[in-house]
């Protein structure tokens, strides 16, 4: 009998209750406009605060400057074709057309898709009937 009491009162003893910590403040959307009533939680607030708008100013110029770049590399390629379809040998530049235009084009210059294509337009014509 005196072990078992004993274990118990060890096992009564390990099952204290937890302390309650204090919740940190981690996004700017933790807070509310009380908070900013109290000295202390303005404290708080402070360093997130200041955290994002770093990273915010941080991420701002990174964009700044790819936009930057991005718009100086596409007046480079525009100027790159205006000058070499303009020049002397009039180097020819492709337009960009719809694949299926392209092999119908070219199968009609080579005159291999005639004979198909007036076979179709022939039974189309016939089941109308």
């Amino acid at each position: 009998m005196e072990e078992s009491t004993n274990i118990d009162q060890c096992t009564m003893e390990q099952k204290e209750p937890r302390k309650v910590t204090k919740r940190k403040f981690r996004y700017i959307g933790d807070f509310q406009v009380s908070d900013l009533e109290c000295p202390k939680k303005r404290r708080l607030y402070w360093n997130p605060t200041q955290k994002f708008m770093s990273s915010s100013r941080r991420k701002y110029v990174t964009l700044k400057t790819k936009i930057h770049r991005l718009k100086n590399r596409i007046n480079y390629l525009s100027t790159l074709l205006t000058e070499l379809t303009e020049c002397d040998r009039k180097f020819p530049v492709p337009r960009s057309i719809d694949f299926n235009k392209q092999f119908v084009t070219v199968e009609l210059i080579q005159g291999q898709f005639v004979p198909d294509l007036m076979n179709l337009i022939i039974r189309f014509a016939d089941s109308s009937k």
